[in-house]
């Protein structure tokens, strides 16, 4: 889920000839997916404390670093669950690492996904969450239906054990989300939401409010939160939180993934945009900027929504879309200072100009 060695590689080269002539507004890198027009969700911003943040996560297979007065936490999980099946015997460690805000703040709009292969939450189990559909209805995942296993997930890119919502086994393998209701009757906290909200199970107390487009709603007691959906458990469709611009996360993708999976746009080895082995621009040992593939460089962009932070390279604070000399559109780091840019052997040494990070 992270830049492979060749297109840190490839940011080196092209970014070499970046000057400070922007294409877009400097703010730091987006979550995963891209703007689309969904009504804006009822939201009002919420402030979780690093306590009680520790205490949603009290015995999970997820370690929450902050204090009380921080403006963010560290969320970091192997992605692997305990239980044993085929899928997690296919599955690797991924050290994920997210960073989330404990402010939670509203954006004025939903933002729909439009990649189903990108990270989105972290659940309480320690496995990582990602998009089942979006606002407009489309699927994702589909190749993977004939591979899900008992609790719902499956090996999917780079060996990552991957699940579309609240896994019957967020909890551990045979214990019922049903058994971990609330006091009010309301779903269980099975995860966190990059943007800072909590994601609960299906189930919604009597008397709350129904569910906006992004399958969230507030309460007196809760604020805005995420639902499962209660027809099947998937993930939200959209997110509502502001601060998913500066959302970080990362993942180590071991290098022994290089097994085959049916094709499809997420499956190993197959032809879609982050297969390993595919043709897309994150596949090892394809045409693209992968492992083993001919780098093209950093990827294009048209807005700041399109750079996720998957598109820079790991120790980046953030990623933006700036403009090269040649006029195109490329995905880079974003600063405040040097220090902030990134360090990997084959970039160059940067400075930071106007926000960006740009070779020094």
């Amino acid at each position: 889920m992270i830049l492979s060695r060749s297109i840190l590689t490839a940011f080196g080269v092209a970014l070499a000839a970046l000057t400070t002539a922007l294409g877009c507004a400097s703010e730091s890198g987006s979550s995963s997916s891209t703007a689309a027009a969904v009504a804006t969700p009822l939201c009002s911003d919420v402030t979780h404390t690093c306590s009680a943040l520790k205490t949603a996560f009290a015995g999970a297979a997820v370690t929450v670093t902050c204090a009380d007065g921080d403006s963010s936490a560290l969320l970091t999980a192997t992605g692997l669950p305990a239980y044993q099946t085929t899928q997690t015997g296919e599955s690797k460690a991924q050290d994920w690492e997210f960073v989330v805000p404990l402010k939670a703040r509203c954006a004025a709009a939903a933002e729909s996904f439009t990649d189903g292969d990108v990270a989105i939450g972290l659940l309480w189990n320690g496995v990582v969450l990602y998009p089942a559909r979006n606002a407009s209805g489309v699927t994702f995942g589909t190749s993977e239906a004939s591979r899900l296993d008992r609790c719902g997930g499956v090996a999917g890119n780079g060996c990552a054990y991957e699940v579309r919502g609240a896994s019957t086994c967020a909890f551990g393998d045979g214990v019922a989300l049903a058994s971990k209701l609330e006091s009010d009757g309301h779903g269980a906290l099975v995860g966190w939401m990059v943007d800072g909200f909590p994601f609960y199970a299906g189930t919604v107390a009597t008397g709350e409010p129904t569910l906006n487009a992004c399958n969230g709603h507030e309460t007196a007691s809760r604020g805005f939160h995420y639902h499962a959906a209660a027809a099947d458990g998937s993930s939200p469709p959209c997110l509502i939180g502001r601060e998913r611009g500066d959302i970080r996360f990362t993942a180590t993708i071991p290098a022994s993934c290089t097994k085959s999976q049916p094709t499809g746009p997420s499956g190993d080895g197959g032809t879609g945009p982050s297969g390993d082995g595919g043709t897309g621009p994150g596949g090892d040992g394809g045409t693209g900027s992968g492992d083993g593939g001919t780098s093209s460089g950093p990827p294009s962009c048209t807005t700041n929504s399109d750079c996720t932070a998957q598109k820079c390279p790991p120790t980046s604070k953030g990623c933006t879309c700036a403009t090269d000399p040649s006029g195109s559109k490329i995905c880079a780091p974003t600063c405040t200072t040097a220090s902030d840019c990134p360090t990997e052997t084959g970039l160059p040494t940067f400075g930071c100009t106007s926000g960006v990070c740009v070779p020094g």
